[in-house]
């Protein structure tokens, strides 16, 4: 099979306008009837077959969304607007969604996860359009959207109430609106996407990003003018405006969160920091950027960097080789022997509970974190070229051309994303995951629609499709394994409940802990810190023995990734030793491996 990243010179062959403006309009009939329709219904069997199975359910407390949780259960139960204070985001339209999904679905905990997994399919649905806006063809509209919803981290939080996969998808669905609104006969279709990037800001903050892309897309599609500046920059103005009148009303009906905006809070003390720890600050984020961008689009990397090698230049063609295999040897350097670290290095959802090992378990083994740290690096090194390219396409091609648009617009959008995480000290990987979608349409979408599009040629569009197949693989067991950990976690906190000590002397894990006691144990002011949830831990809930406690149940946990988790991967239920202390947090490697601390024993 010979891959088209655009169409051929035949089906590009429409009049002057058509071009400048996108695809001529269509018949419901006709897209119905479309091999678009075919791919979105073949993603929507692969999503559902993918729900069937992780097998949703048991479960109703993820990283931060017992708290997200709370304040859709107030909404639906009560009426009320009622911010958790343990709430950053803006969260405005995701308890309004989930309160939604409450009314529809009997079970609350399945009602919130299946809020999260229609906008999953969402997301997935609209980078697909997207792609297809931008004049990429089917199938590789369709590997970019498998692309995405088969990532690790995207997959696991469609199974939560976090707000990442959803914030992603409206983000991508406003994104696509107001691409397509600016670049054909339908403007109207600009209004709903306007609407919609309103809604991305009742998510997060971070939705400023919008109206900052679609600012430069016009910037660079019509001649710089005192009007168009003005016209451009009154959206930025606008969600602003939004942003300040939210938080004031918030603050003068006294509904702020404790955590609200927390990640300001943590810029402007790190911006005051002395220069070096700010610039070692930045370029570690610039190398989170270049190793798990390469390795999440590694799959549309493949096709991309290939077809724009074959556009080249015999001699710019091998100078290009020779710099990417050097970038890819220089990173993978860095990674493995000057930061004596493998891939995942970025703590949170793919180190914690994707492809590396839970809590204080090492991880996979050493080949398999190898492998993943050099393909991150490969295709850190090959996006990386294929980006440059296109910024070059983008300064010679036709300002009315739509695809350039489309480029621009995602490429300001996830250079705006990224930038906060760059300077925020607590950053974790899936603030990564609204970027990614704007990275796989930079990848496959080529400005200039007057030029002859390279074929991708006949392997590589079949290896993309092979990293896809594996990276869902991957992220389906991850899931799975997310999903049983907390099931068995839960179930070993109803069993400690069952031994007689009050919940607040039970530490269950932070995510627990935070659902059940916050707010009940120390002040408002200090609930901030996970650690004063829990008043001196008698009972302790986790994967690790702990020093000074007796092992009285163990509870396996039917994993499919054989090395997640420490030990066997069980969850112990402990209890405290007469005279001898307590860890509110598990022990690190050196306080379990040295003598004094030595480890927990089980009862006999």
């Amino acid at each position: 099979m010979t891959l088209h990243l655009s169409p051929p010179a035949a089906e590009r062959l429409e009049p002057r306008r058509d071009r400048a403006l996108g695809a001529p309009r269509q018949t419901i009939a006709a897209v119905l009837a479309s091999g678009d329709a075919r791919a979105l219904g073949g993603l929507l069997v692969l999503w559902l077959a993918a729900i069937l199975l992780v097998s949703p359910g048991g479960t109703d407390a993820h990283i931060d969304d017992w708290a997200f949780r709370f304040s859709a259960s107030e909404l639906a139960d009560h009426g009320r607007f009622v911010l958790h204070d343990w709430v950053a985001p803006n969260l405005l339209s995701h308890i309004a969604w989930g309160a939604l999904f409450t009314q529809l679905i009997a079970d609350r905990s399945l009602a919130f996860t299946a809020s999260t997994l229609v906008l999953g399919y969402g997301g997935g649905a609209a980078i697909y359009l997207w792609l297809r806006a931008a004049r990429v063809m089917p199938a590789a509209a369709f590997l970019g959207a498998a692309c995405l919803v088969a990532n690790p981290i995207y997959l696991v939080l469609s199974f939560t109430f976090m707000t990442d996969v959803p914030a992603t998808a409206v983000q991508v669905m406003a994104l696509l609106l107001l691409g397509t609104g600016a670049t054909s006969p339908r403007p109207w279709l600009s209004g709903i996407g306007w609407a919609l990037a309103l809604v991305s800001l009742g998510y997060r903050q971070t939705a400023i990003a919008i109206p900052v892309g679609v600012a430069a897309a016009r910037w660079r599609r019509l001649p710089l003018s005192g009007r168009l500046a003005l016209a451009a920059i009154l959206p930025i103005l606008a969600f602003i405006a939004l942003q300040a009148l939210y938080q004031l009303i918030l603050a003068e009906t006294g509904r702020t969160p404790v955590q609200h905006n927390f990640n300001a809070a943590d810029i402007r003390t790190l911006a005051a920091s002395s220069w070096p720890a700010l610039l070692e600050h930045v370029a570690l984020g610039l190398a989170y950027a270049f190793f798990y961008l390469g390795l999440f689009a590694l799959p549309v990397v493949v096709i991309a960097y290939p077809a724009m090698v074959r556009g080249l230049a015999p001699r710019t063609a091998m100078g290009v080789h020779a710099g990417v295999a050097v970038l890819a040897l220089a990173a993978a350097g860095l990674l493995l022997l000057v930061f004596g670290d493998t891939m995942p290095f970025w703590y949170h959802v793919l180190g914690r509970w994707g492809l590396g090992g839970d809590h204080a378990d090492q991880g996979q083994p050493h080949a398999v974190a190898l492998a993943l740290s050099l393909a991150s690096a490969a295709g850190g090194a090959m996006g990386l070229a294929v980006l440059v390219h296109r910024l070059v396409q983008l300064w010679t091609a036709d300002r009315r051309d739509a695809v350039a648009f489309n480029v621009t617009l995602a490429l300001t959008v996830g250079v705006v994303l990224y930038a906060p995480i760059l300077i925020i000290p607590a950053r974790y990987d899936r603030y990564i995951l609204p970027v990614l979608p704007c990275l796989i349409l930079a990848l496959l979408a080529q400005p200039g629609a007057a030029a002859v599009r390279p074929k991708a040629g006949r392997v590589w569009p079949g290896l993309a499709a092979v990293l896809v197949i594996a990276l869902a693989a991957w992220s389906l067991a991850g899931t799975r394994d997310f999903l049983a950990i907390s099931r068995v976690r839960q179930e070993g906190l109803t069993l400690a409940m069952g031994l007689g000590e009050p919940r607040e002397r039970i530490n269950a894990g932070w995510v627990l802990n935070g659902r059940d006691l916050y707010g009940q144990v120390g002040s408002k002011a200090g609930a901030i810190s996970p650690r004063s949830w829990v008043a001196d831990p008698v009972i302790v809930v986790d994967v690790v023995p702990y020093h000074g406690y007796e092992t009285v149940a163990r509870l396996p946990v039917r994993r499919i990734i054989p090395w997640r988790g420490a030990g066997d991967g069980s969850v112990l239920v402990q209890r405290r030793m007469a005279g001898l202390g307590a860890f509110i947090g598990p022990p690190s490697y050196d306080q379990l491996s040295h003598p004094e601390f030595g480890r927990g024993r089980e009862r006999d």
